[in-house]
C-alpha cells in the first residue's frame, strides 16, 4: 500500500509518546551499568549485588503479563503515570539508600515502574500508528 504523498507517521501524539517512551526509558536504563559497583560501596556482598542488578529483569518478566492485562483495563495514561512515579521513587531510593538490601526494595519498585512504562508505551505507539503503517 502506497504511502499518502506529505501524510507524515510522525503526528504530534506519537512525538510526545516516543519522547515520553525515552525519557522513562532513560531513567531506568542509565543506571543499570553503575548499579553493581554502587551496591558494593554500599557494602553489599558480591552475591546481593548480582541479585540488586538482576532482580529488576527478573520482575519484569513475572509482571509483564499482568501489566498487558492492566492496560486493557485502565489508562493507559494514568498507567503510564503511575509507572513513571515508580521509576522516580526506584531512582531517589537509590540515592537515600543505606545500604544493599534498600536498594533492592528500591530496584524492585524501579523495575514495577519500567514494565508499566513499556507496556504502556508500547501499546499505546501501537494504537495511534495508522493502520496501514
Amino acid at each position: 500500500m502506497e504511502q499518502e504523498k506529505g501524510k507524515s507517521i510522525y503526528s504530534k501524539d506519537i512525538i510526545l509518546v516516543m519522547t515520553a517512551s525515552f525519557l522513562f526509558l532513560f531513567g531506568t536504563m542509565f543506571n543499570n551499568p553503575l548499579i553493581n559497583g554502587y551496591a558494593e560501596s554500599l557494602g553489599a556482598s558480591s552475591i546481593l549485588a548480582g541479585v540488586i542488578v538482576g532482580i529488576m529483569s527478573f520482575a519484569a518478566m513475572f509482571l509483564r503479563p499482568i501489566a498487558g492485562n492492566l492496560t486493557d483495563k485502565f489508562s493507559k495514561y494514568q498507567l503510564s503515570f503511575i509507572g513513571g512515579v515508580l521509576i522516580l521513587i526506584g531512582i531517589v531510593g537509590y540515592i537515600v539508600s543505606p545500604n544493599g538490601e534498600l536498594l533492592l526494595l528500591f530496584r524492585i519498585i524501579n523495575g514495577t515502574g519500567f514494565v508499566l512504562c513499556t507496556v504502556c508505551m508500547t501499546t499505546w505507539i501501537a494504537f495511534l500508528v495508522p493502520r496501514q503503517h
